[in-house]
């Protein structure tokens, strides 16, 4: 008869697999490069992306948030967004800590990732079966009636649109969504502006400022000339983190709207204040 893995067996398991993916050597990373190739994004965002998403997952934290969460005999179903990657690989370690079986419905953007991280939970014999990918389109209704009868439990990445339609949809299951956000930045008095500098950058870089902990706008406390040091200083911090995580390729006329945004900013922008340089 088949047993349950233990927490210990089970942590060990997450935390080996969550390593993988950390090293950028590894058999999995090496075939996400290959898979991801065709991708949007540059290598360079690729690789970011797949070094921090499980950034911290060792054994004794799969172990203590295993040990947090209360036993449910949950399903879960999770449509995945296209516009960043690490949702896929979050998502799949959270359903393997708490072994609740997911599936991962793929983005038309972006297909290869959840059946990749699924095949590899898969040699996990802790974790086997508890991870599925499924590729369906977004008008597909009788591929996500199937879905949905097998879950009690749905996550939807997306805009509020498709999420309030999957709401909709979803009869008395359990919907929990991530919709639109606007993330902005506080910069006090005394923070470090030269470290505050280089982490903006770096958040507003990573998936050209879509992920949901990039900022749309920034505060900062302080007197005019601070600020203006603040912006000469980003605005050079920006050129040279866009450098190392270059961005994605323009979409149909997304580059024209980029250039009329900048050419009207620069005509209403107010004129600089230099004092304090």
């Amino acid at each position: 008869m088949k047993t349950t893995p233990s927490l210990d067996v089970r942590a060990q398991a997450i935390a080996a697999a969550a390593a993988q993916w950390r090293d950028a050597n590894s058999d999995v990373r090496v075939r996400a490069r290959r898979v991801l190739a065709d991708n949007p994004w540059p290598a360079q965002q690729v690789d970011a992306a797949l070094d921090n998403a499980l950034w911290d997952l060792d054994e004794p934290r799969a172990l203590a948030i295993a040990q947090d969460m209360v036993s449910h005999s949950h399903r879960a179903l999770v449509f995945l967004p296209g516009n960043v990657l690490g949702p896929a690989l979050q998502s799949a370690f959270c359903a393997a800590i708490a072994r609740t079986p997911t599936v991962l419905k793929t983005s038309s953007a972006e297909r290869q990732l959840a059946h990749l991280v699924s095949d590899q939970l898969s040699a996990f014999e802790p974790l086997a079966g508890l991870i599925e990918a499924r590729d369906f389109g977004g008008g597909d209704l009788a591929a996500e009636a199937e879905a949905f009868d097998a879950v009690d439990r749905i996550i939807a990445f997306g805009d509020d649109d498709t999420i309030e339609q999957i709401r909709a949809r979803a009869g008395e299951r359990d919907v929990i969504g991530y919709g639109a956000s606007y993330s902005i930045a506080y910069v006090g008095e005394s923070a470090d502006l030269g470290h505050a500098v280089a982490c903006i950058a770096r958040d507003a870089c990573l998936f050209d400022q879509r992920g949901c902990m990039s900022p749309q706008t920034v505060y900062l406390a302080g007197e005019p000339g601070r600020a203006l040091r603040f912006t000469h200083a980003l605005a050079l911090a920006m050129r040279a983190e866009g450098a190392l995580l270059p961005r994605a390729r323009f979409e149909a006329g997304e580059q024209a709207l980029v250039s009329d945004f900048v050419r009207r900013l620069a005509a209403t922008a107010m004129a600089p204040n230099p004092h304090g340089l």
